[in-house]
């Protein structure tokens, strides 16, 4: 392939790895923002993360697994396939859950579309974040690596 990590990645692969190093270095540093009750910088850096993701997602990984579709059919119980099923199922919730907290942050929503307990929820969703990455590591060394 043509990657620059040395691997049998594409350079859109390893675009996409190192991308997502940077995101994971935004996140943890906006989580340590907000350990530290600087609650402005917290938010831009989780929001920076946000739109990240979101450009990786529509430009890279979703139209990379919708164009796999028929391997994902037919290797559904392969530990490659379960891997990556997983990642995109957490990855979704997880980019969802994030941008809920910002609405709720930022709008005024009705009270039946608020949580009580936000600080919960940020936690939940940064969990669920750093097992996303994991996952996605784990599907780059098993397609690329071994």
């Amino acid at each position: 392939m043509d990657g620059f990590l040395g691997t049998k990645a594409g350079i859109e692969a390893d675009l996409n790895l190192v991308l997502h190093l940077a995101i994971l270095l935004l996140i943890v540093t906006g989580f340590t923002f907000a350990r530290k009750k600087r609650f402005e910088v917290h938010e831009k850096w989780m929001i920076s993360a946000i739109i990240l993701v979101a450009v990786s997602f529509f430009a890279w990984m979703a139209p990379s697994y919708i164009g796999n579709w028929h391997v994902i059919l037919e290797e559904f119980y392969t530990p490659g396939v379960i891997i990556t099923n997983l990642h995109v199922v957490l990855g979704i919730t997880s980019g969802i859950l994030a941008i809920y907290i910002i609405l709720r942050m930022k709008l005024d929503l009705p009270a039946k579309f608020t949580v009580k307990r936000v600080k919960r929820l940020m936690r939940t969703t940064f969990t669920l974040w750093w097992l996303t990455f994991i996952l996605g590591l784990s599907f780059y060394i098993i397609y690329y690596v071994m």
